[in-house]
């Protein structure tokens, strides 16, 4: 059985592959974008019971930046890193007129708009940050007027009220089976 030459279907030289590139850093500095994905996480295989609201910014020729909100810290949503995160989260809701009372995921898509990006070193990690945010004035929809959603979007557990974890627990196992996320989006696969 002869091998198959990935190079040759694809018109690559061996010179054009670049060594292990690792994880792709974007150059800080301002860029444009628009927001393509918007959508609630619930765990991976290194944390299970943590969950996340991640937002995407396709940077044009830079590539896409994701954004992870905590919303859940190892099955617990009133850890510190857990309240930090929904700090920034309720800062980026503003900039969509949104809070973290009531997110919708869907009127978000396509939002255009401008951020800034800066790297700061802890120890051996670097971490790229957005230090700068903004919505275009028409925020890249166009004149149609947003329709009203079906179903008013699920709140958030608030951190110190189990209650409010327990009341989202049969509303994110439905979700689970229809492949929804609790916030009205759909799972990535």
């Amino acid at each position: 059985m002869a091998g198959f030459n990935l190079l040759e279907q694809y018109g690559l030289t061996e010179e054009e592959i670049p060594e292990d590139v690792g994880r792709r850093v974007i150059p800080d500095g301002t860029y444009p974008f628009t927001i393509v994905n918007f959508e609630f996480k619930q765990g991976t295989d290194d944390h299970p019971e943590t969950e996340w609201i991640i937002l995407d910014h396709d940077l044009g020729e830079e590539g896409e930046f994701r954004e992870w909100f905590t919303t859940v810290e190892d099955g617990d949503p009133t850890t510190d890193k857990v309240k930090n995160s929904l700090s920034f989260l309720r800062k980026r809701l503003a900039f969509f007129g949104q809070t973290l009372a009531s997110i919708d995921f869907e009127p978000v898509i396509g939002l255009t708009g401008t951020l800034t990006l800066s790297t700061t070193q802890r120890g051996q990690k670097a971490f790229q940050n957005v230090t700068e945010y903004s919505i275009d004035e028409n925020g890249g929809a166009d004149d149609q007027p947003a329709e009203e959603p079906d179903e008013k979007p699920m709140a958030l557990a608030r951190p110190g009220r189990p209650a409010a974890a327990a009341k989202t627990a049969a509303p994110r196992a439905a979700a689970a089976k229809s492949g929804n996320t609790p916030f009205g989006g759909r799972r990535r696969a």
